[in-house]
């Protein structure tokens, strides 16, 4: 499976609708690479981001209400106050991500989480 890397030259460039837009036309089994980000407030409910790579991506505040984040790698990535109502987050690597504040009523969590 390839990753769809989004651009990282000068990440100023790049606009909240531009990452909405690559995150909706990754075709189906391709995954996203959106590590590092600075992505505070995004709106991508409902995205699928299926084994997208989170890592480090800043994600405060972000409405991800009924996204697919099954095996996403979400190591460091900062999930303050987003809203994560009846996402799915199965799958890999949570270690040391942050939810202080986010809204996982719903979310779709692994046992033990």
């Amino acid at each position: 499976m390839s990753a769809r890397r989004v651009p990282r030259r000068n990440p100023a460039l790049l606009t909240r609708e531009d990452v909405e837009r690559i995150v909706r036309e990754t075709p189906q089994g391709q995954r996203v690479d959106l590590r590092g980000l600075y992505l505070r407030g995004l709106h991508l409910g409902g995205a699928n981001l299926y084994g997208a790579n989170l890592a480090g991506a800043n994600l405060g505040g972000a409405d991800l209400r009924g996204a697919n984040l099954d095996c996403a790698r979400l190591a460091s990535a900062d999930f303050t106050d987003a809203n994560l109502t009846n996402a799915r987050l199965l799958g890999l690597g949570f270690a040391r991500a942050i939810f202080t504040g986010a809204n996982l009523k719903g979310a779709k969590l692994p046992p033990g989480r």
